[in-house]
């Protein structure tokens, strides 16, 4: 049936010489992976730019739920971007970001309070100019409250260490090493605890921020059917490194 839905752009892979497959995060049904004919071809309608990581998209689609791939009838760009194909932070954060939903977000099923957090944040990324190294510490960290394992906000000066495998602040190291330090505990509970409004209000150094960004990731695959390496991670290390 024909199918009209917005979606957001996880990951594109080569299909042939002249096609592409592309999983895509949409409104109304969740993950789903499409079959763009012909989007590699010179003179080809198709503009596969638009399936890089993060592109919003609006879809019609010839949707079938016992097929495996669907096939894209139409499609166009609803927010167009300003500054992250442009901007070497906010274009490598996009592909950080695409790497790890396209290994979390496996529900075929829709969910409009997710998929309006990420359009939204999308969004917000694209037009800031400051705090831009720490959007997708806050964002990961956000995100975990849709997904269902947003860690326990009790920080206190009882409880300052942040144990990733219970999810929630303790008085003491724990007897694993799945935790934060002092140091890094406290930065995560006041990103927890930061909008994004305010995000440029967070002041990180480069190992703070490589530290902290390790712990969520591991705090994803505690928590989550988080599956592989996030390849682009040492990327991230690399880009922001000096800041």
């Amino acid at each position: 049936m024909l199918q009209k839905t917005r979606g957001i752009v996880l990951h594109h892979i080569k299909y042939s010489d002249s096609s592409v497959i592309v999983y895509i995060y949409t409104e109304i049904s969740g993950r789903q992976v499409f079959l763009a004919r012909g989007a590699r071809r010179k003179k080809s309608h198709i503009k596969v730019n638009l399936f890089q990581s993060l592109y919003a998209l609006e879809l019609e689609i010839y949707y079938n739920p016992k097929r495996e791939l669907q096939i894209i009838k139409e499609y166009k760009n609803i927010i167009p971007f300003v500054s992250i194909p442009y901007d070497i932070r906010k274009s490598t954060i996009a592909i950080f970001l695409g790497e790890v939903l396209y290994r979390t977000l496996l529900e075929e099923a829709g969910n409009k309070n997710l998929f309006e957090y990420l359009l939204n944040s999308i969004h917000y990324l694209d037009i800031i100019k400051e705090g831009v190294s720490n959007f997708h510490l806050l964002f990961l960290i956000q995100l975990t409250k849709y997904l269902g394992f947003y860690p326990n906000d009790n920080f206190s000066e009882q409880t300052p260490i942040l144990d990733l495998k219970n999810g929630g602040y303790v008085p003491a190291v724990p007897n694993h090493m799945h935790y934060l330090n002092l140091k890094e505990s406290r930065l995560f509970n006041k990103i927890q605890n930061t909008g994004f409004e305010e995000i440029n209000s967070l002041k990180l150094n480069s190992a703070s921020r490589t530290n902290l960004l390790a712990g969520i990731l591991d705090f994803y695959k505690l928590h989550h059917s988080f599956y592989g390496e996030i390849r682009s991670f040492q990327i991230m290390k690399e880009v922001f490194h000096e800041e």
